[in-house]
């Protein structure tokens, strides 16, 4: 099987990020308090722009609660982090989307430099394969939001200041395969069978 196939079929398995609160008022105050910075843009559209403005991406260990949310050098989170707050937005604007996963073909050195940057901390680093990285995005509509790049992007094929899109699925759905990705499967699992 191929490197690319295998990797591909891992991915598969990552579930959607979901920040987790302890119950207590440490994660009530820290939630809050971001949602309360968020609402200072009015509207859905601002708001979400604003959230990797807000929450500067990087390294977090999962589970992360909210009141994990803040270190030395402000807020942080990863592309599950502003997703899971890009629904949260979503869902108070009463907004009909759906969560979603996307495979990214970034440059060599840009993969490990999150590699070392995720070690530093201690945090996985297994969303990073060998040929692309693991990603979470927002469907709605009919357009895919990058909440970690506060962009639209058409889906596969689209370039991201991450990389280039080779393939993306709504939670439990299919996944939308760039056609020069399917050639190389194609090469994979005929090369599997030989």
């Amino acid at each position: 099987m191929s490197s690319k196939l295998s990797d591909l079929e891992a991915i598969g398995n990552f579930q959607l990020s979901s920040i987790e609160h302890h119950g207590e008022i440490c994660c009530e105050i820290a939630m809050r308090q971001i949602l309360a910075l968020l609402d200072c843009y009015g509207d859905v559209g601002s708001q979400l722009a604003y959230l990797p403005e807000l929450i500067r991406w990087g390294p977090v260990v999962w589970p992360i609660h909210w009141c994990g949310l803040e270190n030395s050098e402000g807020l942080v989170g990863d592309c599950g982090v502003h997703a899971d707050i890009a629904a949260r937005i979503l869902n108070r604007f009463k907004l009909s989307y759906s969560r979603g996963q996307a495979v990214i073909v970034p440059s060599k050195l840009v993969a490990e430099h999150w590699k070392s940057s995720w070690s530093k901390v201690g945090a996985s680093d297994k969303w990073i394969f060998s040929n692309f990285v693991y990603h979470e995005v927002v469907h709605i509509g009919a357009r895919w939001w990058d909440p970690t790049e506060a962009c639209w992007f058409e889906g596969e094929d689209a370039f991201l200041k991450a990389g280039r899109v080779l393939a993306v699925r709504i939670e439990g759905g299919p996944w939308k395969v760039s056609e020069s990705f399917n050639i190389n499967l194609q090469d994979g699992i005929q090369s599997s069978r030989k």
